[in-house]
């Protein structure tokens, strides 16, 4: 295994092409300066693209579409709410797991309803390609209101599903 990478990276450097070592540099001879430089200006050093801003998104509940329990979109955005994990209502293991879904899709919608709704990426994006977000409706945490209402669990990395019995991680 060790030869098929030591091949492949060489199969990478020939094809790049030459690449002028220190070796070569320093053999090459250096003109001394015909005439006493000009006062140069020095050229601008490219900057890389400027990230675009995280800066908070204010939107009206008319504007919103739920995906599901923790998914939703604003236009062409796609957003989930940071920190929660919520059943699937479409794609779910079992029929418990579906049957909570729409019963979280239904939640969010209520919650997203209520006022005027206050999203914060968090730069991060989903499996999905959806940005994470902290999401706020009047100054309440959206993720504090699913979880009270018990139509989502707090992410934590769990490896199992806990909505359907039969595929929960057995104790100990």
């Amino acid at each position: 295994m060790r030869h098929k990478r030591l091949l492949s990276a060489l199969v990478v450097i020939a094809l790049a092409g030459p690449v002028p070592s220190a070796f070569v540099l320093a053999q090459t001879p250096v003109a001394p300066p015909a005439a006493p430089p000009v006062a140069q200006v020095p050229a601008p050093v490219p900057q890389p693209p400027a990230q675009p801003a995280l800066e908070p998104r204010i939107v009206r509940p008319k504007d919103v579409t739920v995906i599901s329990g923790s998914r939703f979109r604003v236009g062409n955005d796609r957003y989930q709410v940071f920190g929660v994990r919520t059943p699937r209502p479409r794609g779910g293991q079992c029929v418990m797991e579906r049957l909570r879904g729409r019963q979280s899709r239904s939640a969010l919608r209520r919650i997203l309803s209520r006022g005027e709704i206050r999203i914060a990426p968090t730069g991060q994006v989903n499996a999905f390609g959806d940005k994470l977000a902290r999401v706020s409706v009047d100054g309440y945490s959206v993720r504090r209101r699913l979880i009270d209402a018990r139509a989502a669990l707090p992410r934590r990395g769990e490896g199992f599903n806990p909505w359907c019995i039969s595929l929960r991680r057995p104790p100990g």
